[in-house]
Order: structure tokens, then C-alpha cells, then sequence
């Protein structure tokens, strides 16, 4: 397996480039007999490949093969395109997130199954980690959906262990909703404040009301929770004697399926308005969150686990994923991969052994 991993994170696949990645993983299967389709939207490049036994549903591996930038590559201890041993670390950009869990899979299909439980595929995109605008997964799930493609179980293979392989699965993901809101006062003297209208004090109300408003909860797990971050505020002239004529604060709320959105902006909204103050506001909807079924699969992987001897816990913790298309294949889905302490870090890395474990989970879940 580790031919494949040192040949992944050899492409410079820094968002939404691809640089060759797609097509070598495209020939190695075809190598294995699987059937390759291309399901491209504008200069987003999106690769399906499958390999049918009989008519067996298929179990999809998804994932993508863009990465974030190095950042600054000068504190790297090696080039950050070529695979670097330190220690027992395989350092390497997207050696997490995610070429460790594409080649993992990828051994899997190599290593012969002897008797598949399912069809095999694997849908990878070269767009997860920069603005598809619908062009990546999400158009390929469409595509496949459109035409009724058999996939009974997905598993999603973005870092999702926290500290050893399989310690945490993922059922489920949280949206992310945000709000930047501008409210305009009337600039003045600080002592004659009769005669302005400081923004400041209305945005402070208007948060306050915002903190002490018990978002709504998820049932799947503690770590699940609705939540508001306030994530910017910005105001003032730069002089200590000037109210200033606006305030503007950038909100996030990391929100569950039980939420409705519809609701929340309504109520924030109402919020403003009731502040009597001109307001503006613009509402960025970046994703919708899913919810998994606690299905077949999640029971198949649970077992391998246990039998493995590792304990793991369901979360919907974390940030988003492309899991939030995937789910409107089959409610049978998980997400599963390496450890994600690293990922989109300087010497971002995983280890040999984390490899191995992860590409045995996939083949025993491949496997009758």
C-alpha cells in the first residue's frame, strides 16, 4: 500500500487542481476491471468507477483528491509533495485529508476479495476543499440519483478518528449557516452622545438576545449541539472620541437537523428589527446538515471494530462534508478514515500501521 500512498501525495492537487491524480487512480482501476465513467461538471472533475459482481448492490467509497494549500512551506520538514519518513510519520500533504484513506481503499480492491458482500465503487472529486458551486460531489450524486444507480452503503472517507483508527464513526454532520450584519447609527462627538447613534450599543443587544437563545439540540449525540460562534466584530474610527456610524458582526451557527432555518432567520431578523435601526444583512447557507441511519452498515462496521478490540463512538461533531450529498443516495452511510489531528497542518501526516488498520476495516467490510 505504501507504493500508492507515496504516488498520491506526489500530485500537487492543491484545490481544485487535480495535477494527473484522477487519471492515475483512474488506469490503476482499470487495471482491477473496473469500469470508469467521468462525471465532469465545467472544469470540476469527478471520477466513478465500479466493478459489479452479479447484481449485488454496490457499497460507494467517496471522497476527493484536492487538498488545501501547504501554507508555508518553508516550516515543512521536506517538500511537502513527496512522502518524508520521520520516525514512523509518513509526512505529506493530504496524507489525512485525504489520499491516506483513498489508498487504503484502493488496497483494499487490490488485495482480491474473496467473497464480496456487495458491487464495489468509488466516486472522488477533485473539488471538496475549495467552492465546487455544485460542480463536484454534489453533481455527481445528482447525476447517479437521476438514474436510480444501485448503492445500498456509502462510506465517506474523511478523517474522522481521533486518536486511534476507528475510535470515532460519523452518522451525522452539522450545517453551517452564516450572517453578516451591518447596523448604521449616526457618527458623533462621544461627549455630546444626544446627538449620534451609537451602533455598538444596539449590536450588543441585539447579541446578547442572540447568546441567551436556546438553539435547538440533536438527538444523535452530546456533541451534536447547535451552536453560535460569533465569529468577527468590527467598528470605530480609530479615534477614542468618535461614535461611530456602523457596526458589523459576522455569525456562524453550526446547526442540526432538528433546526429549521427558515425559523432561525426569521427570528434573527425579528430580533433587528425590533431594534428600530437601520440594518443590513446578508445570509451565506454554505450546508445543509444530514443525518444517517443507525442501518446494516454502521452494524457491519461496529462489529469489525469490536472484533478488532477498538472502541468508537458515533459524533456529528467537526465541520462539514460532501457526506451532506451523499446521504441522498442511501440512508446507509458512514464516514470513516484516518486520524484527524493533523489535517490541513504543516507536516500534516499519518502512519504506516494507521494505514494498514484502516484499509483492513474497508476490505472486512467489502467482504461477506
Amino acid at each position: 500500500m505504501l507504493d500508492i500512498f507515496e504516488t498520491l501525495v506526489a500530485f500537487d492537487t492543491t484545490t481544485p487542481d487535480q495535477s494527473g491524480c484522477l487519471d492515475w487512480i483512474a488506469n490503476f482501476l482499470i487495471d482491477l476491471d473496473f469500469d470508469i465513467e467521468w462525471l465532469n461538471a465545467g472544469t470540476i472533475r469527478n471520477l466513478y468507477a465500479t466493478k459489479r459482481f452479479g447484481s449485488q448492490p454496490i457499497c460507494l467509497f467517496a471522497g476527493h483528491t484536492d487538498t488545501v494549500s501547504v501554507g508555508q512551506s518553508d516550516h515543512w520538514f521536506h517538500n511537502p509533495h513527496e512522502m518524508h519518513r520521520r520516525d514512523d510519520k509518513l509526512i505529506a500533504r493530504g496524507a489525512v485529508d485525504m489520499k491516506g484513506a483513498i489508498a487504503a481503499i484502493l488496497e483494499a480492491y487490490r488485495t482480491a476479495v474473496k467473497s464480496p458482500a456487495c458491487s464495489f465503487g468509488i466516486l472522488l472529486t477533485a473539488n471538496e476543499e475549495g467552492y465546487a458551486n455544485g460542480l463536484g460531489t454534489e453533481h455527481a450524486v445528482s447525476v447517479l440519483k437521476k438514474r436510480h444507480e444501485p448503492i445500498d452503503w456509502v462510506i465517506n472517507g474523511e478523517p474522522t478518528s481521533q486518536t486511534q483508527i476507528g475510535d470515532c464513526i460519523k452518522l451525522a454532520r452539522r450545517g453551517s449557516l452564516s450572517a453578516e450584519i451591518t447596523i448604521h447609527g449616526k457618527q458623533g462627538h462621544v461627549a455630546y452622545p444626544e446627538l449620534a447613534i451609537n451602533p455598538n450599543r444596539h449590536m450588543l443587544d441585539f447579541l446578547t438576545h442572540c447568546s441567551q437563545m436556546p438553539w435547538g439540540q440533536s438527538q444523535a449525540s452530546d456533541s451534536g449541539k447547535t451552536s453560535l460562534q460569533v465569529v468577527s466584530l468590527t467598528s470605530g474610527t480609530g479615534f477614542d472620541n468618535v461614535i461611530p456610524a456602523q457596526a458589523t458582526c459576522l455569525l456562524n451557527w453550526r446547526y442540526t437537523v432538528d433546526l429549521n432555518v427558515s425559523e432561525l432567520t426569521a427570528w434573527v431578523e425579528a430580533q433587528l428589527n425590533g431594534l428600530n435601526i437601520p440594518y443590513a444583512i446578508d445570509w451565506r447557507h454554505s450546508a445543509k446538515p444530514y443525518q444517517a441511519l443507525p442501518g446494516p452498515l454502521l452494524k457491519k462496521l461496529t462489529q469489525i471494530l469490536a472484533d478488532k478490540n477498538i472502541p468508537s463512538v458515533i459524533s456529528s461533531s467537526g465541520g462539514t462534508s460532501d457526506a451532506r450529498y451523499l446521504i441522498d443516495l442511501t440512508d446507509n452511510l458512514v464516514e470513516l478514515g484516518l486520524i484527524h489531528q493533523t489535517a490541513h497542518q504543516v507536516n500534516e501526516y499519518t502512519t504506516l500501521e494507521d494505514l494498514t488498520t484502516l484499509s483492513e476495516i474497508y476490505s472486512a467490510i467489502l467482504n461477506q
